[in-house]
């Protein structure tokens, strides 16, 4: 029996459409501009951002790109100092013995580091049995401890309760070390301080608010809470950029940003990284001296060697101390908003008027209200989508029977136009000016489409990456090296030409395609965005309105239209599987059959095999099929 094997997975089911194929990829792009452009700041400055790096013998030459980024990921996480409003140990979960501390202790300890530095750090504290405990029970993959009012000798600012945060960091050797934060429990300023009840009011105001008005009420309820000045919900857009969409002020007289956009290296990759991971970042005092690492000679550790990155004090980097100053801010308190576990974007505090101080206890409870807040935006998203899933399956069904009705899959052009009452494919998205049906032996069109040339390379590309759907609205990027055609009703990219296109890739190499037009776009960025770009980075000085005209570029597609295009392909597919006169099946990465169409079935004489695996179907026991089956 001449069999057809085609490999089939469902890579979009149960999770965001857009997060492998073009945020990923945004990402990984901007990893390593964002350690170019810190070399160039720092290097302007006089400064060596890696030290071990400058010691290299051929410090001229640029390391591979992916090593590069890796040793400015180890200097964000390592930057050997931490912010002055408390002070660090890293201790040895084994011995309870200091290995490393920050230069500040007396100040929160009363102790000098040079005394602190090999001690056992529970002593330090007059109920030392439970910090012990504590120290010596962390869990590897669980979330920090928090010791909230643990008493202490008085120290040089007269504080005698300290809040402690301890978390587990592992060593290169594979070992684990404690790091812990010392931090005071009542705020310098009277901010946030026994405000246990506010936060379930604000939790209360929210969940009752408007779908509309819902990050509005968040960010008032924040400002009410924390009382700084400016609140911000700061959104990051598909390809990483970021968008002031909601803003609270106290004082009519400060500064808007709503409405406003920031490029994408304003916020580093690896610093969107750690917000994520500890939730939230306090920068308590915008320029102040930071208190430096200090290691004991025993541990066998420099200060850049010290893990910072579980630490809510980890120092700030120069340049965004520089950013703060030159945008008026003294403090800064950043919240991830993250409804559906990526980084959506942040609530940023900003105050002007004076430095102000969080507590960690006030801190896990603004992190309450924006939980709560996530909460209610995961519902409101979950109900939106079963509702285009609703959509999409009527779509879908009436595009089958149109399938059914044609009988072969030669007629599947007779399709892109709806008639007799059934959808045409041209009729699926909304703002498109055309589709085509490309296989490897003819093309059929609707509306305005490129030509044969670049319909062939649109329906190819990134096949092997880019998974069942491709979206871009820009295709000149796809492929910078082709020479996309400008002239003529098929032009591409220039002048009200084709910009965006949608492909979904059904079986036999064949697919579709769906485009746009170009749709000129007016966008507010804060600032000139070329002022700090290329590989001169030093922060913007200036913050006023800034408008670009973007050009070449379709309106974005969209989650949904992403999610009803897969949908659309894998029905599609699955109906002309049964109609081919082929044998085909589909089988996943298990190497179970998801799809096992009449004729196979007729000639291997299985007619129940879906769900079975195709190895017990060939009886080939002795081998098991792979993802590349």
């Amino acid at each position: 029996v001449k069999v057809r094997k085609t490999y089939r997975e469902h890579p979009w089911r149960g999770r965001h459409p857009l997060s492998l194929e073009m945020v990923d990829k945004e990402i990984t792009g901007q990893l390593p501009m964002d350690a170019l452009l810190n070399d160039s700041y720092v290097a302007s400055r006089g400064q060596v951002w890696d030290r071990e790096r400058a010691e290299e013998e051929h410090r001229h030459a640029l390391p591979d790109m992916v090593e590069y980024e890796a040793l400015y990921a180890r200097n964000i996480r390592r930057p050997g100092s931490i912010q002055g409003h408390g002070c660090f140990a890293l201790v040895s979960p084994l011995s309870c013995k200091v290995l490393a501390c920050s230069e500040n202790t007396m100040e929160y300890l009363g102790l000098e580091a040079n005394l602190l530095l090999s001690a056992e750090f529970p002593l330090v504290f007059i109920d030392s049995a439970s910090v012990r405990e504590a120290i010596t029970k962390l869990d590897p993959g669980g979330k920090p401890t928090h010791i909230p009012g643990s008493p202490s000798r008085p120290s040089r600012c007269g504080l005698t309760t300290l809040s402690l945060v301890l978390t587990l960091s592992p060593t290169s050797a594979g070992g684990q070390w404690a790091c812990v934060d010392i931090l005071p429990t009542e705020p310098s300023k009277g901010v946030l301080s026994g405000l246990e009840h506010e936060v379930d009011r604000s939790i209360q105001t929210i969940r009752r608010a408007p779908e509309d008005m819902m990050h509005e009420v968040l960010l008032a309820e924040v400002q009410r809470v924390t009382g700084f000045d400016r609140i911000m919900l700061y959104k990051f857009h598909d390809d990483q950029h970021g968008e002031v969409v909601e803003e609270v002020l106290k004082h009519p007289s400060l500064t808007a940003y709503k409405a406003h956009h920031f490029p994408a290296t304003d916020v580093p990759q690896r610093s969107r990284a750690l917000l994520l991971q500890h939730r939230s970042r306090l920068v308590c005092h915008n320029g102040s001296p930071q208190a430096n690492v200090v290691c004991s000679t025993a541990s066998g550790l420099s200060p850049g060697g010290v893990p910072l990155s579980s630490s809510h004090l980890r120092g700030v980097h120069p340049c965004c101390s520089e950013y703060y100053k030159n945008m008026g801010v003294k403090s800064a308190f950043h919240l991830a908003f993250a409804p559906e576990g990526n980084l959506w974007g942040l609530v940023c505090c900003n105050h002007e008027e004076e430095w102000r101080y969080v507590d960690h206890e006030s801190t896990l409870g603004v992190l309450r209200v924006v939980a709560a807040a996530e909460a209610v935006e995961r519902e409101r998203i979950i109900a939106k989508r079963f509702k285009q899933d609703e959509t999409h399956r009527r779509v879908v069904l009436q595009l089958q029977k149109a399938a059914v009705k044609n009988g072969s899959f030669d007629a599947f052009a007779l399709l892109l136009v709806g008639k007799g009452g059934h959808w045409g494919l041209q009729d699926v998205f909304a703002d498109t000016c055309g589709v085509a049906l490309v296989s490897p032996d003819r093309i059929v069109r609707q509306g305005t489409c490129p030509g044969d040339t670049d319909l062939r390379l649109l329906a190819s590309v990134g096949k092997s990456t880019e998974g069942p759907c491709l979206v871009s609205h820009n295709i000149k990027k796809l492929s910078p090296a082709h020479p996309w055609q400008h002239e003529g009703p098929e032009r591409v990219g220039t002048g009200g030409g084709v910009c965006g296109v949608l492909r979904v890739c059904l079986i036999n190499g064949t697919a579709i395609l769906w485009f746009r037009q170009e749709q000129l776009q007016q966008i507010q960025w804060s600032g000139d965005p070329e002022h700090h770009g290329g590989k001169t980075m030093s922060p913007k000085t200036s913050f006023q309105v800034f408008r670009e005209t973007v050009r070449g570029c379709s309106l974005p597609w969209g989650e949904d239209a992403v999610r009803l295009g897969v949908l659309l392909g894998e029905s599609l597919t699955l109906e002309f599987t049964k109609q081919s006169k082929e044998c085909i099946f589909l089988i996943d990465l298990k190497g179970e059959i998801v799809i096992w169409n009449p004729v196979i079935a007729s000639e291997v004489g299985r007619h129940e095999a879906i769900g079975m695996n195709i190895v017990d179907i060939c009886e080939l026991r002795e081998s098991r099929v792979t993802s590349g089956f």
